[in-house]
């Protein structure tokens, strides 16, 4: 039931009701359309205010102050009386309306033509997936999960995409998936060779750390696992996929144990085609040298990548702070940032990949967030261990949920630099401890 009401302020000029009845006092009375006056012929009457509420949205016409009443869908339908689209012009056709849905406003006292539409007028209105050659800005296969070919509108105006297509394009023959190929569960069959009859296949080609291992997830759960070659260069490709839209997730890790975000694509695979994502790259992983500098002191920010591609590594302080780095031949990065221009507090960092490509800017996710404290004095530990909120000798999900409760308030226990507000800072200093 809507909340809004029309307040229809009435003046009733009566005697008293019970005097009235008894002794037959009124000569006569006329209704008139916005307010009822009772006369008396010889006794002093009582002028009484009433407040009438008419309800905007209960699905009835009010004749006197309503054109039409929205209603409450689904409980209470729409009532715009006898009045449809077609009493209304069309201003693109110039026609009333061919087809729609009349509505009502809010306030019940205006009709609204936002549903009515006329197909074949080459413009795309509210209840039409397409108008002849307007599809609303969207007009091409790739704004609906496809990779290829032509958006068609059928004459009553709804889309047809038996020309679009997510056929990809497959590597020449003779040209053979990076080393390691695929497994777990991957569908094996020889890259440029025809399409096996009745499978969807799904092709990921993309670039992680060299001579690791990529792991790939479907809807959360662990598909396959590929290595990559000494490039980089990894190639996943199955055929037991499901049709329709699904999220892939990929991560790696290097020698250090240290592991790339996790990277997340939801796209629809078509059946019976070969979908094939091209240009993926997992994000670097990341560590610093030294836990607590001095202002002034260099710390030195590294990790591991795709090989010979720009790092851009973002410091966080008062104002971020973004460097550039170039990996090596092996996928090692390293950057040495003076910590001159930092004030003396706890400090992230995270790093991505960044490169430009003829089609435009390439960026991976970023890293996981590393901290680091510049200054002499490093906040003492308190009973309990700094950032270990509920003194359980560890820094984990816990403290961080009782961190989340307390944003914002000056809660003394979540407020570990003891600025007088649980912030950034707390969760600065609550990743540097960060134990797991």
């Amino acid at each position: 039931m809507f909340n809004h009401f029309s307040k229809i302020p009435l003046i009733l000029f009566f005697c008293l009701f019970g005097l009235a009845l008894n002794f037959n006092l009124f000569s006569g009375g006329r209704m008139g359309e916005k307010i009822f006056p009772v006369q008396a012929d010889t006794f002093n009457f009582v002028t009484t205010s009433v407040e009438i509420l008419l309800v905007c949205g209960d699905g009835s016409i009010d004749p006197y102050y309503e054109v039409c009443d929205p209603g409450n869908p689904p409980v209470t339908l729409p009532n715009t009386g006898t009045t449809t689209c077609h009493d209304f012009i069309d201003r693109y056709s110039g026609l009333p309306f061919a087809s729609g849905r009349l509505t009502c406003a809010s306030d019940c006292l205006a009709y609204s033509t936002s549903t009515c539409y006329t197909c074949g007028d080459n413009h795309k209105q509210t209840l039409e997936e397409c108008d002849g050659t307007d599809f609303g800005g969207s007009n091409d296969c790739v704004n609906y999960g496809y990779t290829t070919g032509s958006l068609r509108c059928t004459p009553d105006c709804r889309l047809d995409l038996s020309g679009c297509s997510m056929i990809g394009i497959l590597p020449t023959p003779g040209n053979n998936p990076p080393s390691g190929g695929s497994s777990g569960g991957t569908f094996g069959y020889v890259s440029g060779t025809k399409i096996p009859p009745d499978q969807t296949i799904v092709i990921i080609n993309g670039n992680g750390y060299p001579n690791r291992e990529v792991r790939v997830l479907i809807d959360g759960t662990v598909t396959g696992i590929v290595k990559a070659d000494s490039k980089g260069d990894f190639h996943f490709q199955s055929g037991d996929i499901t049709p329709g839209v699904s999220t892939f997730g990929l991560w790696t890790d290097d020698e250090r144990g240290l592991k790339s975000t996790l990277l997340t694509l939801t796209f629809r695979a078509a059946s019976k085609s070969v979908t094939t994502i091209e240009n993926v790259y997992l994000s670097p992983t990341i560590d610093v040298d030294k836990n607590q500098v001095n202002k002034g002191e260099d710390v030195k920010i590294f990790g591991k990548s795709t090989p010979a591609v720009d790092i851009a590594v973002h410091v966080n302080s008062d104002l971020e702070r973004v460097a550039t780095t170039t990996s090596g031949t092996l996928g090692d990065w390293s950057l040495v940032f003076n910590t001159a221009a930092l004030a003396e507090d706890f400090h992230t960092a995270k790093a991505l990949i960044h490169l430009q490509s003829p089609s435009g800017v390439i960026e991976s996710n970023f890293s996981r967030t590393v901290s680091f404290y510049v200054g002499k004095n490093i906040p003492e530990k308190g009973k309990c261990g700094i950032a270990d909120l509920n003194c359980d000798g560890s820094v984990n999900l816990v403290d961080f949920s009782i961190l989340l409760y307390n944003w914002g308030t000056a809660d003394t226990t979540s407020d570990i630099n003891k600025d007088g507000k649980v912030g950034l800072a707390d969760f600065s200093i609550m990743m540097f401890y960060w134990t797991g």
